[in-house]
C-alpha cells in the first residue's frame, strides 16, 4: 500500500518514495509526485480489500460467537436454556445477512458473499423458529440450510482475502 507523507532521514528528505538530496531544489509539483494510474489502482484495490475484510469480520465474528453459544445450549437439551440463545443467534445471523447483502464487494468474492448473505438470512429465520418453539420436539423439527456449501463459500472468500494480503479476523 502506498504511503504519502515525508520522512526526514539524515540530510535527505524522502517524499512519496522519492529521495531529495540537500543540493536538489524541489519545486512543489515535484516534491510529492502524483501516483501513476497503476499505483492509484493498486491503492484503490488495497482499500477495497481492506474494506471487504473488515466487513467480512463484522458479519462473521458475531455469528461464530453465537455458534459456540448454540453448541453449549444444544448440549443441555433444554428449551428454556436454548430459546434465548437461539433468539440471540437469530439476531446475529440477521445482522450478518444485512452486512453481506447491503454492501458492495470485490467481484472475485461477490457471488460467494451474496450466497452467505442468503444463507445467513435463512439461519436467522431457522434460529428464530427454534427460539419460538414450545419444546425440544418442536425445536428439533425446525429445518436448517445445508452447512457444507456455505462452509465452502467461506473458505473461498478467506482464501481470496488472504491472496489480497488480508489476514483472517481470528474470531
Amino acid at each position: 500500500m502506498a504511503m504519502f507523507g515525508a520522512l526526514v532521514v539524515g540530510a535527505s528528505l524522502t517524499v512519496a518514495g522519492c529521495t531529495i538530496a540537500p543540493t536538489q531544489v524541489a519545486r512543489p509539483s515535484e516534491a510529492a509526485p502524483k501516483p501513476s494510474p497503476t499505483n492509484a489502482a493498486a491503492d484503490t484495490g488495497d482499500a477495497q480489500w481492506v474494506r471487504a475484510n473488515s466487513l467480512y469480520a463484522e458479519a462473521v465474528c458475531p455469528t461464530n460467537a453465537a455458534r459456540e453459544e448454540l453448541y453449549e445450549a444444544l448440549d443441555t437439551n433444554d428449551i428454556a436454556q436454548l430459546a434465548p440463545v437461539a433468539a440471540s443467534a437469530s439476531s446475529a445471523f440477521d445482522a450478518a445477512a444485512d452486512v453481506f447483502l447491503e454492501n458492495s464487494w470485490p467481484a472475485e468474492i461477490e457471488v460467494d458473499i451474496h450466497f452467505l448473505g442468503e444463507t445467513s438470512a435463512q439461519l436467522a429465520e431457522s434460529w428464530g423458529a427454534v427460539a419460538a418453539s414450545a419444546d425440544m420436539t418442536a425445536a428439533n423439527a425446525v429445518g436448517f440450510p445445508d452447512a457444507q456449501t456455505p462452509y465452502e463459500a467461506a473458505q473461498r472468500i478467506r482464501k481470496t482475502l488472504d491472496e489480497h494480503g488480508q489476514e483472517s479476523a481470528g474470531c
